[in-house]
């Protein structure tokens, strides 16, 4: 049965047929020469509902003329629990909204880069485990409605993101099923809150496209437990880690120029991290709560700006026991302050100036390297608390004298030659052996501070290097 549809301004026409197969129904446009998806009804006016494989092809004949497919009308397809997988031809423009909700039979959908637009709960309720965006420059617009957006209640377990999107609400926040999440070199930016509270992620790949992790990108992900971000990436927003519970690794790309507040706040597993000369900006208890034993700020000759609140400083709480400050830094609050865990303390060749109670307190403070020759001029307190009878202070050979004499370092009982190559295990095979800094990143020369040697016998040395 054919019904013709006629404009009031007769225009365009448009045709609803069922196509001949008996498997797709069509509205067709006589005037674009288009046609769109629809459901259809039998001769009682109850609708028709597909079983199987569907194919929604690129163009499609009617009255032997060849019409592009360019849409996939709203409930096109809702509820058909007999249809097991769909693929979506590549004229297809813009889904419908609920154009397949409840279809729970079909596990894996790809939606191709023509699709610029996708309404609200296409996707939803259905079995979708796998989900694929085809690489595309121009984003996709995703439909949500209270919320909610095209896939939820759906038990997806794996994402590959081709492109952008724009969207009101997240349509892959909080999914308890996510596990696998690949973005694609079109991706410029993880928006806020792209992943926050989707537990199950396991394993995320990043493209060389993405220059922003956005605000609670990753918050509690909290089977995460690695991650590598590209070296595009220029911000990490706040919270973006926030309390990734298990995330025990993760590296700080040398372009990333702001790190936000509590960005890595209670990521208990992460025990080192290395902060790129890059960085100039990291706020208030961004690795506050967390794991960290050893931090290393790379060499650089601009300080960095260390955000405070109410007295609590960007390390907060957590165990560090081995620092390398490799630049100047500005902060209302001491950073290292009270820090009774910490051990080691190395001063890079631009660390000029202590401003005062930088380590105060630190009472189990046992070594402390200085690299400049000239020491660095301390404010009071600098050293307050620490026990300098016992703990051991290493400058270079000319310098020794002038350290005696310098205020606050003439403290010390124990000044002694020594910055070069100081080991912490002399171990064999050291000098062929293979470098790391202390976040896995192997280094090409010699990194100042502390380092990680994989020996030719296979094992692992701790160093501190000129």
């Amino acid at each position: 049965m054919r019904r013709f549809l006629y404009s009031f301004i007769l225009v365009l026409t448009a045709l609803h047929v069922k196509a001949a197969n008996n498997v797709l129904s069509y509205i067709y446009d006589p005037g674009s020469k288009t046609a769109e998806v629809t459901f259809d009804k039998d001769s009682k006016g109850d609708r028709i509902y597909y079983s199987g494989h569907i194919v929604i092809p690129d163009v499609v004949m009617f009255s032997d003329e060849e019409y592009m497919v360019t849409g996939i009308q709203p409930k096109a397809f809702m509820d058909n629990v007999g249809v097991t997988s769909v693929i979506i031809g590549n004229n297809v423009r813009f889904i419908g909204g609920d154009a397949f909700n409840g279809c729970t039979g079909i596990t894996s959908i790809s939606i191709p880069a023509s699709v610029d637009s996708i309404g609200e709960w296409a996707f939803s309720n259905t079995g979708l485990t796998e989900v694929r965006f085809e690489d595309c420059d121009n984003p996709v617009r995703l439909w949500d409605w209270g919320g909610f957006c095209v896939f939820s209640s759906s038990p997806l377990e794996t994402v590959y993101l081709g492109r952008n999107y724009i969207s009101g609400a997240r349509p892959f926040r909080g999914f308890p099923t996510l596990k696998n999440v690949t973005v694609g070199d079109f991706v410029t930016s993880l928006q806020s809150e792209e992943f926050k509270g989707s537990r199950g992620i396991r394993n995320v790949q990043l493209s060389s496209g993405v220059g922003e992790i956005g605000k609670s990108a990753f918050q509690d992900c909290d089977t995460l437990f690695s991650i590598t971000l590209p070296e595009s990436v220029f911000t990490i927003g706040e919270n973006a880690f926030f309390r990734c519970e298990k995330l025990s690794s993760i590296n700080i790309p040398a372009h990333v120029s702001f790190i936000g507040g509590c960005a890595f706040q209670y990521c208990e597993a992460l025990t080192a991290i290395s902060i790129p000369a890059s960085v100039d900006s990291i706020g208030e208890w961004a690795f506050s709560n967390t794991g960290l034993t050893e931090v290393r700020f790379e060499d650089c000759d601009n300080p960095v700006r260390l955000w405070d609140w109410g007295g609590f400083c960007v390390f907060s709480s957590s165990p560090l026991e081995t620092v390398y400050l490799g630049r100047n830094y500005i902060s209302g609050a001491r950073p290292f302050k009270g820090i009774q865990t910490l051990k080691t303390v190395c001063l890079g060749g631009f660390v000029d100036s202590l401003p005062g109670s930088d380590f105060e307190d630190c009472s189990n403070l046992e070594q402390i390297y200085s690299y400049l020759e000239i020491p660095p001029v301390c404010g009071p307190k600098v050293f307050n608390g620490v026990v300098k009878q016992t703990c051991r202070l290493y400058v270079p050979d000319s310098g020794i004298e002038l350290y005696k004499v310098a205020y606050a370092w003439n403290e010390f009982f124990n000044i002694e030659s020594g910055i070069g190559t100081i080991l912490t295990d002399r171990e064999s095979g050291i000098a062929n052996g293979i470098r790391f800094n202390i976040d896995g990143r192997r280094l090409d020369t010699i990194g100042h501070g502390m380092n990680i040697i994989s020996t030719e016998d296979g094992k692992a040395v701790k160093v501190f290097e000129r």
